[in-house]
């Protein structure tokens, strides 16, 4: 995969690996590129360095072409996001802290399932104030609007992290969707 994308970012790629044997700590890999072609993409896509920092982040959708968008909902879902399934409920998160991104996230997820709405709350982080936008489903045909979704993210996708898809599948298998 890192080869796929070296040849597409025309980029120099490094990678790390960290092992720790202390407990609160997980071992991470690091994967750092370079490449003034994604660079220029970004810029043109207002993503900068320090987005924790960024509280007026705005996504430019409309700069991106649309079949893209749910790869960058998905991978946004992946860093950032979680799908929550306890005793048959389940709900979608995300955070950040610019509240006019989570509105957009807001808006491009009641695109994909009629009946979804959101909620976004200002939560007070240790570091930084941060916005968490929740998905409230109408009880009417849930589980049929969160197999809408997981089909959405990823439907024909191999790029994403196993366990977060492991969690919506985990619900829709519970409900029978699966």
């Amino acid at each position: 995969m890192l080869n796929e994308y070296q040849k597409f970012s025309n980029s120099n790629i490094f990678t790390k690996n960290r092992t720790t044997s202390l407990i609160t700590r997980q071992d991470a890999s690091t994967i750092r590129w370079t490449s003034k072609h994604m660079v220029n993409i970004f810029k043109e896509l207002n993503i900068t360095q320090n987005k924790t920092h960024h509280i007026d982040f705005e996504f430019p959708f409309e700069k991106m072409d649309s079949k893209y968008i749910r790869h960058f909902i998905r991978g946004f879902i992946d860093g950032d996001g979680g799908f929550e399934s306890s005793k048959g409920i389940f709900t979608i998160t995300l955070v950040s802290t610019s509240i006019k991104f989570m509105q957009q996230l807001g808006n491009e997820f009641e695109k994909i399932t009629e009946g979804i709405k959101s909620t976004i709350r200002k939560k007070n982080g240790k570091t930084v104030d941060y916005y968490s936008l929740r998905f409230n489903f109408l009880r009417t045909n849930k589980p049929e609007k969160v197999l809408q979704i997981y089909n959405y993210l990823y439907k024909d996708s191999n790029l994403f992290l196993t366990r977060k898809k492991d969690k919506i599948e985990s619900y829709l298998k519970y409900r029978g969707k699966l």
